[in-house]
């Protein structure tokens, strides 16, 4: 069927339903499956298609008070949900339907969940309990939990908890009863304990009083006595010498950069090689196993990969979405991060270190030189990368908006005492042009980045509409349509 399905808002259904009474609120529900569906044998003597095996029907009951409990006919409780205020117990049970033996002829099954005819008032037992088969003494901290508690009193083993020695029992989560758990000892030499408490299904529960059971934790505490070299890269080998980390490499053991787990090249009692993880930076190296754990001091270099965006104007602020690489350090002070030309440095503003891979910032190039710019990032901690020529620094296009006087007549030349506009920059040239004709303008005098001035000789000039074109030295024009008269 492919998950929950409400049955009875199918028309014609290959498998149907019927409640007796509706479940909710008595303590005796009937569930009759009716199952359509013939298939075909799939082995000989084997199972059909049209079998329903596990069908998994949820049935809410009220809750039960005085040790009560619900029991089933025709199928098994596979699992229950109480709601938060204990107003429903909801019973998952699972059972079996066969295929139906001809077309009009269903099969039909009928589940029943009530109310037990007597209370369960006896807590579970447990007899033994035992850590890795009873096993006298452990170097790994991941252990197996097996355990024989029954419940004697009719409404079966439903939940237990588990903890540790040096844990508060209130702190231990209730979890689904299992013969055999994997549970994860303290992490430290010498005898540990477990404790377990286990409850049935009655309402409410019979609690087991603590079964607890030891086993000794060999080895030492780990130490580290250097760690080379003691700043890298991301991607870089490191070696932890030391001792205590044990022979071989046990599921718990691992090396962690600041909470980031680094990938293991060796592993041996007295050496460890490593790489420095993605994602990290500055702070310590941490050596974890099964008894303990031990950290150092190390640096993670910056590197800058790139800056989006890479180029902007020098006409004012450009704010730096990403600059991106890794070891950008997150604790503590921003790094240092500025531009540079070599003559000439630009330092940033409002630097946020987003991640240790991304940090954002603005940089005011307002009259900046153009040309090529390196980014350097500088940790607190003075280690820096630099990104050779990182960041392009341009001017931007001249643009007109305007000239005075914007006519003349064709029999000698005009003196433009406004030509208006943005972006001027010295040495700036202007002409008219009108088709494949050009007349270049003289004595061009940028007075300012909004204004110029120059003489026309328009001698002789086509009579009509010119257009108007500026040129940087930097090659970048601006044009002005139709923005000079000739006469």
């Amino acid at each position: 069927m492919g998950g929950p399905n409400d049955l009875e808002a199918l028309v014609d259904p290959a498998i149907d339903t019927a409640w007796s009474p509706r479940p909710g609120s008595a303590t005796s529900v009937d569930c009759t499956i009716t199952n359509h569906l013939t298939g075909y044998e799939i082995t000989p003597r084997g199972g059909w298609s049209g079998d329903l095996e596990g069908a998994f029907i949820e049935i809410p009951m009220p809750y039960l008070s005085g040790g009560h409990y619900y029991e089933v006919t025709n199928g098994t409780i596979g699992e229950v949900f109480d709601d938060a205020t204990e107003e429903h117990r909801t019973c998952g049970v699972i059972t079996d339907v066969s295929h139906a033996p001809g077309d009009g002829t269903p099969t039909t099954r009928t589940v029943r969940v009530s109310k037990s005819a007597s209370p369960d008032t006896e807590a579970p037992t447990c007899a033994s309990l035992q850590i890795d088969g009873g096993a006298a003494t452990t170097r790994e901290a991941h252990v197996t939990l097996t355990n024989d508690a029954v419940d004697l009193g009719g409404s079966g083993l439903l939940d237990m908890k588990i903890w540790n020695d040096g844990e508060a029992e209130d702190d231990a989560q209730w979890q689904r009863y299992q013969a055999s758990a994997n549970w994860e000892l303290q992490h430290q030499a010498g005898e540990r304990t477990v404790n377990v408490r286990f409850r049935d299904g009655a309402m409410p529960p019979n609690v087991s009083d603590v079964c607890s059971t030891t086993i000794t934790m060999v080895g030492s505490v780990p130490r580290i006595a250097a760690v080379t070299p003691g700043a890298g890269s991301v991607g870089d080998p490191v070696v932890i010498d030391g001792a205590g980390f044990g022979k071989s490499r046990t599921r718990e053991d691992r090396v962690l950069f600041n909470d980031i787990a680094a990938d293991l090249v060796s592993w041996s009692d007295n050496r460890i090689t490593c790489t420095v993880p993605y994602g990290t930076c500055t702070g310590v190296v941490t050596v974890f196993t099964d008894v303990g754990s031990v950290s150092s001091e190390f640096h993670v270099m910056p590197l800058v990969e790139r800056i989006v965006p890479d180029y902007g104007y020098n006409t004012g602020p450009i704010h730096i979405d990403n600059l991106e690489g890794t070891g950008f350090f997150a604790g503590g002070a921003a790094p240092d991060v500025k531009l540079t030309n070599g003559p000439a440095d630009i330092s940033a503003k409002s630097a946020v270190v987003v991640s240790p891979q991304s940090i954002t910032c603005d940089f005011d190039i307002k009259g900046a030189v153009v040309g090529y710019y390196s980014v350097v990032v500088t940790n607190e901690d003075g280690h820096s990368h630099v990104l050779q020529g990182g960041l392009v620094v341009d001017s931007p296009p001249p643009t007109l908006s305007g000239i005075t006087p914007d006519s003349g007549k064709s029999a000698g030349t005009v003196d433009v005492t406004d030509m208006s506009g943005d972006n001027f920059l010295d040495g700036m040239r202007a002409w008219l042009i009108k088709g494949a004709a050009e007349i270049e303008a003289g004595n061009v005098v940028v007075s300012s980045p909004t204004r110029a001035t120059c003489t026309l000789d328009i001698t002789g000039a086509k009579a009509g509409k010119w257009r108007l074109r500026v040129r940087n030295k930097d090659g970048k024009e601006g044009t002005l349509p139709r923005g000079f008269t000739v006469k």
